[in-house]
């Protein structure tokens, strides 16, 4: 039987975006910061993007984050603005979801910083084209999405890069389960010659989350929405910028919740396969099935995953970049048939011309794993999806969430 995805070439540097745009705009969910805005109704009729200056700005959700004093040793919470006043090397960690890639790409747009994508970062032959100007830092973030099983993991991979252009300051995001904890800071304080500030990037409290709700779900009783879940003991929920958005798009257009995150996440990919545009509800997606869609989606997801790429290009095949899968590649997969279809949903978004990334990280990794679980299910032996996600006799950090996080895939014997 066929190794489907194995065959796509994953040497070369990938870039993934994930958070602001017209389907799906968790980056806006998370700080209020971007350079473009959704409008409040985002989601529904008339979805869009405008200039800042064109709307109604709500406060901003200023983003709090937790450290250690290195003189006192005791735990305090910063506010976001106070990033730029720290020294030495600064690493940001967060559960997935909550806001880091937005919050360093506000920190790397600030000042003299460059932002970067780790895994771009370390697969680029040019990393000085990196370097951010006189006095600013070098954004980088995703170090969880670098593909490493050696020891010392994708920050050994970081550090080298770094060394080459000279060692400039940086700031570095990671997922808090794939950070590595003392052993690498140690390697980065080795090499910097200075103490690592670790900053712990903070949930939504109960008053972030209310604005959030008020400011992009104005149709939503958002007291109510939150009462509901507290009263069944599901603060985590509301306290995500990404689960929260799932948790307004349901609350929006059902009656009732969900209290499982696979049943979340499912009910919150089925609403994002609705066309709420009317001029475009005879297009050939719009006519698909939901299960078409979606197991087409998770092949598209499964194998940017497993390829480490950023996205799918449409374009001719000749020009695809190098970081992208062309579409054509991935139709031939099993339940793949819809995946042109399934492109034109809410759960891709556009990242270029002819280039489309997914919507948010956690959702690819749900909707791969789902597909996994149908190849499974339909004569796919499991023997070749443990080939598929593992390396060197283990699993590296970026295929982690695929293999973990969702129940799906981590039900699977051997695993």
């Amino acid at each position: 039987m066929t190794r489907y995805v194995i065959t796509f070439n994953s040497d070369t540097s990938r870039r993934y975006y994930s958070g602001c745009g017209p389907q799906y705009a968790v980056g806006c969910y998370s700080c209020f910061g971007s350079e473009f805005k959704p409008t409040p109704n985002i989601y529904g009729r008339g979805s869009g993007l405008m200039h800042q200056e064109d709307i109604n700005e709500p406060a901003p959700i200023k983003r709090r984050l937790r450290r250690v004093n290195s003189k006192t040793r005791e735990t305090e919470t910063i506010e976001e603005a106070a990033i730029a006043g720290l020294r030495g090397p600064i690493v940001i960690l967060g559960d997935p979801g909550l806001g880091k890639s937005v919050l360093t790409r506000k920190l790397g747009s600030e000042g003299n910083n460059r932002y970067v994508r780790a895994g771009t970062f370390v697969r680029s032959t040019m990393p000085a084209d990196s370097l951010p100007r006189l006095g600013g830092r070098l954004v980088i973030d995703g170090l969880d999405e670098v593909a490493s099983s050696m020891v010392g993991g994708g920050v050994d991979a970081v550090l080298e890069r770094l060394s080459t252009i000279g060692n400039p300051h940086f700031i570095l995001s990671s997922r808090e389960a794939d950070w590595r904890g003392a052993s690498a800071r140690v390697r980065i304080e080795d090499d910097y010659n200075e103490a690592v500030s670790i900053l712990h990037l903070e949930p939504f409290d109960r008053d972030d989350a209310d604005l959030f709700l008020r400011s992009f779900f104005p149709d939503v009783d958002a007291g109510n929405l939150l009462d509901h879940l507290s009263a069944r003991g599901l603060e985590e929920i509301y306290s995500n910028p990404l689960t929260l958005g799932m948790i307004g798009e349901i609350a929006r257009a059902e009656t009732t919740l969900p209290s499982a995150r696979a049943d979340l996440l499912e009910r919150a990919c089925t609403i994002m396969l609705r066309e709420e545009n009317q001029r475009h509800q005879d297009a050939t997606h719009a006519l698909r099935s939901n299960a078409d869609l979606l197991s087409a989606a998770g092949a598209i997801c499964a194998s940017l995953l497993l390829c480490d790429r950023s996205g799918i290009y449409i374009g001719p095949t000749s020009e695809t970049p190098d970081d992208f899968l062309h579409l054509s590649s991935i139709q031939g997969l099993p339940f793949a048939e819809a995946a042109a279809e399934s492109r034109k949903t809410r759960l891709f978004q556009a990242d270029g011309e002819g280039r489309f990334t997914a919507s948010h990280r956690v959702i690819a990794e749900y909707l791969g794993a789902r597909w996994l679980a149908i190849c499974v299910d339909h004569t796919v032996s499991e023997r070749r999806i443990r080939f598929l996600v593992t390396q060197a006799g283990g699993v590296p950090t970026s295929l982690r969430g695929l293999r973990t996080r969702h129940k799906i895939t981590a039900s699977f014997s051997g695993f």
